[in-house]
């Protein structure tokens, strides 16, 4: 099904519905609220500094760097769409830092195809974890 099909669907729906336009609104009101960006943790800025004290934040950024790093090393084999949706989910990310975990998502579905590796080398690399982990 089509882009345009399901976008008109859900206009025509929301049109029907006698709270459509009531419920757009209130989720387009609701993420830009001064109240929910100040006191709810998880939709403060990833470039506020109390995000940055966030164990799972730095480990979400980290994986980030290294994600966009790998993308840009093999930016040949990345197609346009898998791209976009990676600056999509940066941008998100930049702006509330729940969406750091929602990268790690985006990294599972865009790192295969730009790194192939075998099951040996996944074997390999887990034996390798683990010998490293009992030291």
């Amino acid at each position: 099904m089509s882009f345009a099909v399901l976008a008109s669907f859900v206009l025509v729906c929301t049109a029907i519905n006698p709270f459509g336009l009531d419920q757009m609104a209130f989720v387009i009101s609701f993420t830009g609220s001064e109240f929910v960006s100040g006191y709810v943790l998880e939709r403060i800025s990833s470039l506020n500094s109390i995000a940055w004290t966030w164990r799972g934040f730095l480990i979400g950024l980290v994986c980030t760097v290294v994600t966009v790093t790998v993308c840009a090393i093999q930016w040949r084999k990345l197609s346009a769409i898998d791209s976009l949706i990676l600056l999509f989910f940066i941008l998100l990310a930049v702006r509330s830092a729940r969406f750091i975990v929602y990268l790690g998502i985006v990294a599972a579905y865009v790192l295969p195809p730009v790194v192939p590796i075998g099951i040996q080398s996944v074997k390999t690399s887990a034996r390798h974890y683990v010998s490293v982990l009992s030291l």
